[in-house]
């Protein structure tokens, strides 16, 4: 228990001590809505909130996480239109990316409303990963496409399984996407199954 909390703190520590406001004039304690960098230069937002604790600093950093992906995931989903010919992928990725595009904007509405730090765009590696996967022939960028998303749902699947969080608001909204995200990952395999 000593160990997470040191750990917490000190990932609290560098998360605030590597933020700097987008003027350089205001630093984020005498700012309550600074817009912010995170560590992959991504643009933030935060509220400040002197009465912060651990669980409090775990939930965020989960639900920052999960943004990202999101992000990475429905720019993942507009390749998908774009670049796949086969109608049950392109159908899917239409899908995916109304379904993820609106438990993005439930998770952010749930960041403003907490003041935590949030991402405004996708990982730097998902940028690459989805550049890389552009220059693949069609047949198989779609068997990728699906691999990657079927990956990315599976893995924020178990991120919120295995959240302890004891915040009634994000339990809530665990409650409400975890079935979607499910439903969604059921819907992935499908298709994975129709193109063999």
């Amino acid at each position: 228990m000593k160990k997470k909390i040191v750990k917490n703190f000190v990932v609290a520590t560098v998360l605030l001590a590597g933020f700097s406001c987008n003027d350089g004039t205001e630093t984020a304690e005498n700012n309550d809505n600074s817009s912010l960098q995170d560590s992959m230069g991504t643009n933030t937002t935060r509220t400040a909130s002197p009465e912060t604790n651990n669980a409090e600093i775990d939930d965020a950093e989960l639900v920052s996480e999960l943004i990202k992906s999101m992000y990475g995931g429905i720019a993942l989903m507009q390749q998908g239109q774009k670049k796949a010919t086969t109608p049950a992928v392109k159908n899917l990725a239409k899908q995916l990316e109304t379904a993820h595009t609106s438990l993005t904007n439930d998770l952010k509405d749930l960041v403003a409303k907490k003041g935590w730090l949030f991402p405004s765009g996708e990982s730097e590696d998902d940028i690459k990963k989805r550049n890389d996967m552009g220059d693949d022939e069609v047949a198989e960028y779609e068997k990728e496409w699906l691999k990657a998303l079927e990956d990315r749902h599976e893995t924020n699947i178990k991120k919120i399984e295995n959240s302890n969080t004891q915040d009634a608001d994000l339990q809530a909204l665990s409650a409400k996407g975890l079935p979607k995200l499910k439903e969604l990952l059921g819907n992935i395999e499908a298709v994975q199954k129709g193109l063999k």
